[in-house]
């Protein structure tokens, strides 16, 4: 048993006890999404409702470092001293007192990328290129140790998982 990682076995169980068990464990974790979209221009092939959706199922991790938490407020970055809860560093939308969003309860990202139109090539707009309007939370790519390892011996970048790709002359 560690802070974040709990390993058990179960034995001699009916399935929906282990069903049971993996569902409360399910609920009871703490998760973030992106849940808001604003477009201020989009002329890729795909409709401004796939990207929020496609927005929205990408997984952000939280990077908790214990004692602080930095917060962009307007242009200044902020320490804050926090528990060690996630819970207790992020609210509800629901349950905040600001009146729209505020650093308490959501996190900006922000993505703009072009196709420089100079090749006929498509490129494809990741994770990556989300910019995290707060340093702890990220995006998460999904590779695995082994794949970073021999990425890094390849001089490889991890591309992220794929949002939408542009062709010559579209923006997103």
């Amino acid at each position: 048993l560690m802070d974040n990682e709990a390993q058990f076995e179960l034995r001699n169980s009916d399935t929906s006890v282990a069903n049971a068990l993996r569902r409360v464990m399910i609920s009871e974790v703490v998760t973030m999404a992106i849940d808001l979209v604003t477009f201020e221009e989009n002329s890729s092939v795909l409709n401004d409702e796939i990207i929020a959706h496609r927005l929205g199922l990408i997984p952000l991790k939280y990077s908790y470092r214990p004692g602080e938490t930095s917060l962009l407020e307007g242009n200044d970055l902020k320490i804050y001293p926090i528990d060690t809860d996630i819970r207790r560093r992020f609210r509800f939308t629901r349950d905040c007192d600001c009146d729209t969003h505020c650093a308490w309860c959501s996190v900006e990202f922000k993505l703009d990328i072009s196709h420089p139109g100079e090749d006929e090539d498509n490129i494809t707009v990741t994770t990556n290129d989300l910019i995290s309007g707060d340093p702890d939370v990220q995006p998460v790519n999904f590779s695995t140790n082994f794949e970073k390892e021999i990425a890094k011996s390849n001089n490889f970048k991890d591309k992220g998982i794929t949002i939408v790709k542009l062709g010559k002359g579209q923006k997103n």
